[in-house]
């Protein structure tokens, strides 16, 4: 049993409430203000009252909005039909998804499907559509006639986006957009002024001040996270913190401690791979999510030997913070860290102008081991000699 200033929580009152998927939820209480606040317990438990101050068997409380939050649906399936550069493709999700493909192909496209329908992911569907809104999604140029459609296969069951959310969608809360992150270095470590409920941008820009606010207001346990990833993935940085800026009231810069030198070294000055990691651990430790995130390039600037270690991190959270991320890159190396998931990889490729998606699982179930590729060949050296398709097609091997 729990107190909630005063009011007895028992497991037998959460057993009335509606349990959906693995969340329960208490009705809300009509006397007090509406804050939510998350019990780390699991299942989870989202508690509406006045004041986050529970007393007995809780071991961290959160705020999380001043409304109950619903955790985001995980997509298992997307279909595209005359979306984009997209005539018909269709293709399986996991938690962490990594995208293949040459440059040109649609990996981009892919992305821009989750980005322009993201208010709509973890809505409840309507008859298997969502009401009318904005302006028709962008078609295929051969097709411009034909309808458009973007199907979402979630928990929920499915969801079909045929056009942009409404202005009212699009202009809310970052909570429900989906971005689409292509981090520049210089974005990430700059000075930036301390802002209320702050969120990472496309380009890494709000990291210092997304990591500031979780440090230093009442989310520090997601700050120890990311800052336990950061020393752990770069061995020579000791401690992750942050400055006042002289003659800039609020201004806050992010530095590091790093091994054998005084002083602080100031967030500028560290590589790009640093830095890009440091944006990475921010995107998917802040306090609000949207309900999925999109990377290019993923792996930019990041040494070979901290891939592995990364991708496990993002797969974890995935999986324990029900958020799905998807990732493109053209590096070999990290596809071998799928060697056991070859389901998670997706590759796109474009077939007489039209993009086209597949598994790395369908495609090694289409090689005669032996005659097509050596039987013992890393996965990523299958893709990047052109087995598995995804390369430019003068690039891939002939065939005798």
């Amino acid at each position: 049993m729990y107190e909630l200033e005063g009011h007895a929580l028992s497991w037998p009152i959460l057993d009335h409430c509606r349990n959906d998927r693995r969340t329960l939820w208490t009705p809300l209480l009509p006397h007090r203000p509406r804050y939510a606040c998350r019990i780390s317990r699991t299942p989870t438990i989202y508690v509406s009252n006045g004041s986050p101050e529970i007393t007995r068997h809780i071991k961290t409380i959160r705020f999380l909005h001043p409304f109950l939050i619903k955790s985001p649906c995980m997509i298992k399936h997307i279909h595209l039909k005359n979306y984009r550069s997209f005539v018909d493709a269709e293709v399986d999700l996991a938690p962490l998804t990594l995208v293949l493909g040459a440059n040109g192909a649609g990996k981009t496209n892919f992305l821009r499907a989750f980005r322009d329908c993201g208010p709509f992911i973890d809505r409840k569907p309507q008859e298997g559509r969502v009401p009318p809104s904005g302006d028709e999604l962008p078609k295929h140029f051969n097709h411009i006639l034909q309808p458009v459609s973007v199907k979402f296969t979630t928990d929920n069951g499915d969801t079909i986006c045929n056009q942009f959310p409404p202005s009212h969608l699009r202009n809310q809360t970052h909570s429900r957009s989906v971005m689409i992150f292509h981090l520049d270095p210089a974005k990430i470590s700059q000075t930036e002024i301390t802002v209320a409920n702050p969120y990472i941008l496309p380009d890494g820009s709000g990291t210092t001040r997304t990591l500031e606010t979780l440090k230093n207001g009442d989310q520090e346990e997601l700050f120890q996270a990311a800052h336990k990833a950061l020393i752990t993935y770069v061995p020579e940085i000791l401690k992750l913190s942050f400055a006042d800026v002289e003659n800039q009231n609020g201004h806050k810069q992010m530095q590091v401690k790093e091994r054998g030198i005084d002083t602080p070294v100031h967030a500028n000055q560290l590589s790009d791979g640093t830095r890009i990691i440091i944006g990475l651990l921010a995107i998917i430790h802040q306090s609000t999510k949207p309900p999925v995130i999109c990377l290019e390039d993923i792996d930019y600037g990041m040494h070979p030997r901290v891939f592995e270690q990364v991708i496990t991190l993002m797969q974890r959270i995935a999986r324990d913070q029900h958020i799905q991320i998807i990732g493109t890159t053209h590096n070999p190396y990290l596809v071998d860290c799928f060697q056991k998931e070859p389901q998670a990889v997706v590759v796109v490729e474009k077939k007489d102008g039209a993009s086209t998606l597949a598994t790395l699982a369908q495609k090694l179930g289409r090689i005669h081991w032996g005659v097509d590729a050596p039987a013992d060949m890393p996965l990523g050296n299958l893709w990047f000699s052109g087995f598995l398709g995804g390369v430019p097609e003068f690039l891939r091997p002939k065939k005798p």
